[in-house]
């Protein structure tokens, strides 16, 4: 934040953890030192294959410079994403949103928690799916059915995402309800595997993108924007499917109505 970017390399470099590793790719993207970007991500790709953070960062560099990249994890991470819908899984959707939106009323709650990407919102706390409540019971069934859905579609693709799915996965869940002028800024969900959001209520459509998702290679720390963005605008019921490691915002909207959405990690067990 200092634009000390000599400074912040050598104390990345004194840290062997995930984070340190990516924040000193991005230190290095600052300083312009890509040749020695590319043989950090060379080294990373065999010692730390895992690294969400490296992954995303690879994606960037590789369409930013234009240059072949060892991306192991998962290359054009653009290409793996999954729409459906709730009333795939149920008859009566609708009535089911209002009912889950009504047990969601009764979860604790949290104003702009810190070190979160919302913005104008509330989120919960904790594990959603810790609730025995019946109707987030159920979505869960339904979250899982569409996993399985997902990774039967990708499941040809060759990369580390797909070839080393998890056997086992563990579901966590939370809950945002967003103001007026509520976003999310960029971000990935560093500790998951398979990512996704479920929409109950969505802001009327005013022939824009007001809170729409957008998914891109660009981060909090290093933007292009002539780099690649899918922009989705949802319906009520809409369930969206995202490898963790892309980058994904909510765009600021100005209708005064609440936005409503579960968001989930598919975590390796």
């Amino acid at each position: 934040e200092e634009e000390d970017f000599e400074g912040a390399l050598y104390a990345f470099d004194t840290y062997n953890t995930q984070e340190a590793k990516a924040r000193g790719l991005e230190t290095l993207y600052a300083l312009g030192r890509n040749e020695e970007i590319y043989q950090r991500i060379e080294a990373l790709a065999k010692s730390d294959p895992h690294n969400l953070r490296v992954a995303a960062f690879s994606s960037f560099i590789t369409e930013r410079a234009k240059v072949k990249i060892t991306n192991h994890f998962c290359k054009n991470p653009l290409d793996y994403l999954h729409y459906a819908n709730l009333s795939s899984h149920i008859a009566d959707s609708n009535k089911f949103i209002g009912e889950l939106i009504k047990e969601l009323n009764s979860v604790q709650r949290t104003w702009q928690p810190p070190a979160q990407s919302v913005r104008n919102g509330f989120q919960t706390s904790g594990d959603l799916f810790q609730h025995f409540k019946p109707k987030i019971g159920v979505l869960k069934t339904f979250i899982r059915n569409e996993i399985s859905t997902y990774f039967k579609k990708f499941k040809s693709k060759k990369s580390i995402f797909m070839d080393e799915w998890p056997n086992e996965i563990n579901i966590i869940g939370w809950a945002v309800t967003q103001k007026k002028h509520g976003h999310h800024v960029w971000h990935i969900h560093q500790t998951g595997w398979l990512s996704g959001v479920i929409y109950l209520k969505v802001v009327p459509s005013l022939k824009t993108d007001e809170g729409a998702i957008q998914f891109g290679l660009s981060g909090p720390r290093y933007y292009d924007e002539s780099s690649p963005k899918v922009t989705h605008k949802p319906m009520v019921g809409d369930m969206v499917l995202f490898p963790s490691m892309l980058h994904h915002r909510t765009l600021p909207f100005t209708s005064n109505t609440d936005r409503i959405i579960i968001s989930f990690d598919a975590q390796r067990a």
